[in-house]
C-alpha cells in the first residue's frame, strides 16, 4: 500500500518516490521553497486521486473533490491567489539556482558551518552527524543555560531557535537553515551564540 508523507524539507532533499512506495506527498509554500507562507499543495498519484474514496472531515482537506474539481476547471473554494503568485516565483527562483540539488548542497554547507562552529564554542550535537539533514540541527543546551536563556538570547540578536519537543524540551534545541541565508547571517548566528556561552 502506498505511504502518505508530509515533509518540510521539500524542494532540499530527495525524495525517492518510486523505490519509497510514496502514494502523495504534502507540503508548504515556504521553508526550503523559499515562498510566502499560507498555502500547502499535495503532489499524488494519478491512479490513488482516481480510484481513491476520501475520508476527509472537511471540504478543505479533500484532495479527491478538490481533484476532481480542478479537472473541471474549478476549485471548491478561493484560493490564495497572491500566494499563488509567490509560489510559482519560489518555483522559478529555485530552477534558476540549480534545483533542489544546489539548494541542498547550499543548506549542507551552512549546516556543517553551523555545527562546526558550535561545537569549536563546546556545543555538542544531539545526534551522529551523518543522520541529519541539510537544513535541521539539533544541540544539547550548554551547560548551565535553559533553552529559554540561550532562545531569548539569540533572539536578541535577531535569531529564532526551537526547543525540543516533549521529553527533551529541557535538553536540546533546534536550528534552521531554511531560506535565502547569506555568510554574514552565519557570521552573526556564531557570535551570538559565543555570546551566550560567555
Amino acid at each position: 500500500m502506498p505511504g502518505w508523507c508530509w515533509t518540510l524539507s521539500f524542494a532540499a532533499e530527495e525524495i525517492r518516490f518510486a523505490d519509497w512506495n510514496v502514494g502523495a506527498i504534502a507540503s508548504v509554500a515556504n521553508k526550503c521553497i523559499h515562498g510566502a507562507p499560507g498555502i500547502c499543495f499535495v503532489l499524488a498519484r494519478k491512479d490513488l486521486l482516481e480510484t481513491g474514496k476520501t475520508e476527509a472531515s472537511s471540504l478543505y482537506l479533500d484532495l479527491f473533490k478538490m481533484y476532481r474539481e480542478q479537472k473541471t476547471g474549478f476549485s471548491p473554494f478561493t484560493q490564495a491567489t497572491h500566494i499563488c503568485v509567490v509560489l510559482q516565483e519560489a518555483l522559478q527562483e529555485l530552477e534558476e539556482a540549480g534545483g533542489w540539488q544546489a539548494r541542498r548542497a547550499r543548506y549542507r554547507a551552512i549546516s556543517k558551518r553551523i555545527r562546526g562552529e558550535f561545537r569549536r564554542l563546546g556545543i555538542e550535537l544531539f545526534l551522529p552527524e551523518e543522520v541529519y539533514c541539510s537544513m535541521l540541527t539539533s544541540f544539547k543546551l550548554p551547560a548551565g543555560r535553559t533553552y529559554e536563556q540561550v532562545h531569548d538570547a539569540l533572539k536578541e540578536a535577531g535569531f529564532v531557535i526551537y526547543a525540543g519537543q516533549a521529553g527533551l524540551y529541557h535538553s536540546i534545541f533546534r536550528i534552521a537553515n531554511m531560506g535565502d541565508i547569506i555568510d554574514s547571517d552565519v557570521d552573526r548566528l556564531i557570535e551570538a551564540m559565543a555570546g551566550v556561552i560567555k
